[in-house]
């Protein structure tokens, strides 16, 4: 499935070294991140449950730890596979409901400037997420499952907090049935919308925990990877430029580089197909 959504699942995977990605940190690979396990959480398993705290890019808004929080891992299940994800994605998001407790979404956002009013843009990211059923839950109940994005114009409170102003797109994400929240983030979540004429947008990502002491279980959650935000001229010259070099012929070297026209089985090469190259051992 992965191959027959190469056009659209292309648009994320070359995003880590674009420089048309207007989002800030959209891939979480930027190292000067903070979490720490909330002081509240002395019993296990959450004593060992981080929360971020700052995350370049992104404002944070999750109504404290009792509610839930985000946190950036990474692990072998989703280092990058070289297809969908680019091979030195290690990092991803990943929102957390508490499991005894909950009355607000739990979000992050960030102002995306540079657009360019009254033109389409192509917002695309992974996502995968899970949501307790009637077993799972107190008195057999199972929530509808909600967690997703918007984009709005940027508006400020009366707090001086920056909010979503006039709505542009507003997505669950969970109710969208062409879209496999389960599927691991295999495959990107794509969307399009017109540049409002102030030139910015507010782009949130949610996962809502408006569930009370309803779940039971540690099973409340969401992953997030590869958020880019471009135009939908570029987004698309980008899926044609990675759909040519799958395409392109394969090629083997050994380590010093030198082309190898029959490689030996079990010897350790170098293999290029149009400007991707990995080590291998056939």
């Amino acid at each position: 499935m992965k191959k027959l959504l190469l056009a659209s699942a292309a648009i994320v995977a070359t995003l880590g070294a674009s420089a048309a990605n207007l989002v800030v940190n959209g891939d979480f690979e930027n190292p000067n991140f903070k979490q720490e396990v909330p002081s509240g959480y002395t019993w296990e398993p959450w004593n060992t449950q981080q929360y971020l705290t700052e995350l370049p890019g992104w404002t944070l808004n999750t109504n404290g730890p009792w509610n839930g929080g985000i946190e950036l891992k990474s692990g072998e299940d989703f280092l990058g596979d070289g297809d969908v994800r680019p091979d030195d994605d290690m990092a991803y998001a990943h929102f957390v409901g508490f499991n005894d407790n909950g009355w607000a979404d739990i979000a992050m956002y960030q102002v995306v400037e540079g657009l360019t009013p009254g033109t389409e843009y192509t917002l695309s990211f992974l996502m995968s997420a899970n949501f307790p059923d009637a077993s799972q839950t107190a008195n057999n109940w199972a929530p509808d499952p909600n967690c997703g994005f918007v984009v709005a114009e940027p508006d400020v409170n009366a707090d001086g907090e920056t909010v979503a102003g006039f709505g542009i797109l507003a997505v669950n994400v969970a109710a969208d049935a062409d879209y496999d929240l389960s599927d691991e983030m295999d495959l990107p979540y794509v969307a399009k919308f017109t540049a409002p004429a102030v030139g910015k947008v507010y782009l949130k990502f949610y996962l809502s925990n408006t569930y009370g002491d309803k779940n039971k279980k540690d099973n409340l959650w969401m992953d997030l990877d590869m958020v880019s935000l471009m135009t939908s001229e570029e987004a698309a010259g980008v899926a044609e430029i990675e759909i040519a070099g799958d395409n392109a012929p394969v090629e083997y070297f050994n380590l010093q580089g030198v082309r190898v026209t029959e490689p030996a089985a079990g010897g350790l090469y170098i293999r290029r197909q149009g400007d991707k190259a990995t080590k291998v051992i056939l």
